[in-house]
């Protein structure tokens, strides 16, 4: 990277309630904060800042000047973001493993950025927490609100304050035997799909998700879920805007047997 704001092994970094780091016009490659391994939660005589996590972002960390950088990266560490964090193009608002979006939250990532990264571990994202991310830049640089790259990880989340930009995804699955839950029954707000967007994209054949978030398109050709294996749909995708839109789609390239499949025990509406 080209700069490190802070960096801690086997400790904790964070930003506190009320402080705010910015990143100068023009900066590229750059990262906020930064945490290697564990902190040693139960060490005799350490009293800790932030009991659980390694980066914790209480504040705000804006890096929407910055382009191809990282607001939170964590290897191998916990991290939290309770307050605002915004990054630009081509940027990541955290990567890492085992993520918590709190209620308070907000992250965004500009165009072909994406919001939380994770390649193992939990991703847990409260009812209130608001994410969002820009347009995409062209093939394979779309915008991702929420991505998870590995096998056997668990994301919960609860919220329904998603902003999905044109071309881009609001959740990708790309790793293998994954447990899946967006939104929470209940749930009255209407996320929405304006051109060329998915909300659901999983290439997991042997895990499982099941979404009870609402959509809405006001544009062309998007698609609600597009999935390689179960997921069941308990939201209302309504895509009677537009033209071109698919609520539901499964797809297995190669299949020789009966592949999992979407399941829909909601309400899907097409023009």
């Amino acid at each position: 990277p080209g700069m490190v704001l802070s960096h801690v092994i086997n400790g904790e970094t964070g930003i506190a309630s009320g402080g705010t780091v910015d990143a100068a016009a023009g900066s590229q490659k750059i990262i906020g904060l930064m945490a290697d391994g564990n902190k040693n939660d139960s060490k005799t005589g350490m009293t800790w800042n932030y009991p659980g996590y390694d980066a914790v972002n209480n504040g705000t960390l804006d890096l929407s000047n910055a382009t191809e950088s990282t607001a939170m990266y964590l290897e191998s560490s916990r991290g939290k973001n309770a307050g605002t964090i915004k990054t630009g193009d081509k940027s990541t608002g955290i990567y890492g493993g085992n993520v918590t979006l709190n209620n308070t939250s907000e992250t965004s990532a500009g165009n072909g950025g994406i919001g939380v990264y994770s390649k193992g571990g939990t991703v847990d994202i409260k009812e209130n927490a608001k994410i969002s991310v820009g347009d995409t830049l062209g093939d394979k640089q779309e915008g991702v609100g929420v991505y998870l790259a590995g096998n056997n990880q668990t994301l919960n989340s609860d919220t329904d304050n998603l902003t999905i930009g044109k071309g881009s995804f609001g959740y990708v699955m790309t790793g293998q035997g994954n447990t899946v839950r967006t939104g929470k029954a209940g749930t009255t707000r209407k996320i929405t799909l304006t051109h060329n967007s998915i909300f659901m994209y999983s290439a997991d054949r042997t895990g499982t998700a099941v979404n009870y978030n609402n959509l809405r398109s006001t544009g062309d050709l998007n698609y609600g879920i597009y999935a390689s294996g179960r997921v069941d749909n308990r939201g209302t995708i309504d895509f009677s805007q537009g033209i071109g839109n698919i609520g539901a789609y499964s797809y297995t390239k190669g299949a020789t047997t009966t592949p999992n499949a979407i399941r829909n025990y909601g309400t899907i509406n097409v023009s």
